[in-house]
């Protein structure tokens, strides 16, 4: 994809997509579970191809991940964090 054209996403947008709260995208933005680009302040971007890699193994997950909230509710935070790092 040509770089001058990437889509990003804010994390408001990416929580939404994600049916995350935006405060868990920020936390995870900051601990790499999710990869963005902090700009000046505290304003990130994510690729939309990063929230894609993050649906594509959800989907392709036999327990919940963040593409499944409602079941992710069943997990302890660091069962969840697991998930998603692995």
């Amino acid at each position: 994809m040509d770089q001058v054209h990437r889509e990003f996403k804010t994390p408001a947008e990416t929580a939404e997509l994600l049916r995350l709260h935006k405060n868990t995208v920020y936390r995870y933005l900051r601990e790499g579970v999710i990869k963005g680009t902090k700009l000046v302040g505290a304003y990130w971007l994510i690729p939309a191809e990063e929230i894609e890699r993050i649906l594509k193994e959800g989907a392709t997950t036999s327990q919940a991940t963040v593409a499944y909230p409602a079941e992710a509710t069943k997990l302890s935070p660091t069962e969840r964090m697991q998930q998603l790092t692995s």
